[in-house]
């Protein structure tokens, strides 16, 4: 069982990316994990920046896929609020089930979720304070949809002072036979007083492992965290079908 579910979740993710060559970033550069050695490519594309302004920075999984999506929808939404996407995607080709899980099935390809997350706090956020990127003010938003979004809510239980707002679009939380859930619970006690928004969506039409872990996660944050400003929408589509809407909607919650 826990193995069918994990081939079944790499199969329906493994998905072909839609590139974004044309656009050009306002900074990219490559970053080495100094916890792992893997190598990774950083992306910074802005929009409406300013010197007096409290920047907006979301930190962008799966940025090949989404960056033209979060661009077209912030567009869509008309704020003027500075926005700072820092998109981060590793230099070797498939590794996104590697860098997204928190565990490890039959395969050192998968369960280096810590490692990733470490990296960013680490090495790159401490790059991107160097060159004066982001700052002790900006807000800094994660974003991931799928087994990005899984990813998401793994740094909200084990990384949970790093992020101002996580936003989890169609969470994969059934990875590991939902796995996840038992990581949160033991985390639980020392996250509980961590004031962050979290913002939870699906699409109406997706399955149940899907539709459940987003249900389970909402009655525990709502349950169990005070301090966590919880939104949460369900859109009409699919998987792939209602992923723009969400973004939009993600990005109205922390923007306006």
């Amino acid at each position: 069982m826990r193995q069918s579910i994990a081939i079944l979740g790499i199969m329906a993710f493994l998905i072909s990316s839609c590139k974004t060559e044309d656009i050009e970033p306002n900074q990219r550069f490559d970053l080495t994990n100094s916890l792992n050695g893997f190598q990774y490519e950083v992306c910074v594309v802005e929009r409406n920046v300013n010197e007096n302004a409290i920047k907006n920075v979301i930190f962008l999984l799966d940025v090949d896929d989404l960056l033209p999506v979060v661009l077209d929808e912030y567009k869509a939404i008309a704020s003027t609020r500075p926005l700072v996407i820092i998109g981060v995607k590793s230099k070797e080709d498939g590794k996104r089930v590697r860098d997204y899980t928190p565990t490890e099935i039959d395969s050192e390809e998968s369960g280096k979720a810590d490692e990733f997350f470490g990296f960013i706090e680490q090495d790159l956020i401490p790059e991107l304070a160097s060159r004066q990127i982001i700052d002790s003010t900006s807000i800094r938003s994660v974003l991931g949809h799928s087994l990005g979004g899984l990813a998401t809510c793994f740094a909200f239980t084990s990384y949970n002072s790093m992020f101002d707002n996580y936003i989890a679009l169609s969470p994969a939380l059934f990875w590991d036979d939902y796995v996840f859930f038992k990581l949160e619970n033991d985390a639980r006690d020392s996250i509980l007083q961590t004031k962050c928004k979290v913002f939870l969506g699906v699409g109406e039409n997706e399955d149940f492992g899907m539709t459940n872990g987003f249900s389970y996660f909402a009655d525990i944050i709502e349950t169990y965290y005070s301090s966590v400003e919880l939104s949460t929408t369900k859109e009409k589509g699919s998987h792939l079908g209602s992923r723009r809407k969400l973004i939009n909607r993600s990005l109205k919650n922390i923007l306006e």
